[in-house]
């Protein structure tokens, strides 16, 4: 999630304060925190943005190319690829173990022309989805199978247990940026993911670099 717009200053000399307000450091909040992070990280960055009368929250889909993060719980796309080219255990979590679960992704070339629009000033909404939509979405299997295409099967482990915080399918609803800001995904998944493999075939240790 990302702030943009003349407040970003002022929002890091208040994010502290406002934080531990709705962040207190209790038992109850170390015991609540990983569902209510998230809402509670979109109810602050609203809270400041209706404060200061400025500002945009973009809200995106996995972000990814080549040079992203290859972590688990970040860059999924980025993770998988460099891990399967690697030989680096990889297992499907819930969901009968099959990888059924979805993600789109964006490129983050695609969000620029917004970003530069937004830090010169111009109108918006308050809150904007951007997402790689339906087209740029793949389940973990065929995320799979596409690596399987490119550089050759491997075995994938399975876990059936069910995580209570796990979501089967997340595909950000993008119309309000494409009407607000004429902004589509122009990076296809397929150009996407041969940009992450080809990153990864000439950096064999980003693994260990990015995690």
């Amino acid at each position: 999630m990302m702030i943009i717009g003349p407040c970003r200053k002022r929002f890091a000399v208040l994010i502290r304060k406002e934080f531990q307000k709705i962040f207190r450091p209790t038992r109850q909040f170390r015991c609540t925190a990983r569902p209510s992070a998230p809402r509670n990280s979109s109810r602050l960055s609203m809270a400041v943005v209706s404060i200061f009368r400025c500002g945009s929250i973009n809200r995106c889909g996995v972000l990814a190319g080549a040079d992203q993060f290859g972590k688990a719980d970040q860059g999924i796309f980025s993770f998988w690829i460099h891990s399967y080219l690697r030989r680096k255990p990889l297992k499907y979590i819930g969901f009968d173990g099959n990888g059924h679960q979805v993600r789109d992704c964006l490129h983050p070339k695609d969000l620029v022309p917004v970003l530069v629009r937004q830090m010169e000033g111009a109108p918006g909404p308050a809150l904007c989805n951007f997402s790689g939509g339906v087209e740029n979405s793949l389940s973990l299997r065929q995320l799979s199978d596409w690596c399987a295409l490119r550089f050759g099967y491997r075995e994938i482990g399975r876990d059936n247990r069910t995580r209570p915080f796990d979501v089967p399918w997340l595909v950000l609803d993008a119309s309000q940026a494409q009407r607000q800001w004429n902004s589509q995904p122009q990076t296809s998944i397929q150009s996407l993911l041969e940009e992450i493999a080809t990153h990864a075939e000439a950096k064999p240790d980003w693994l260990e670099i990015s995690s």
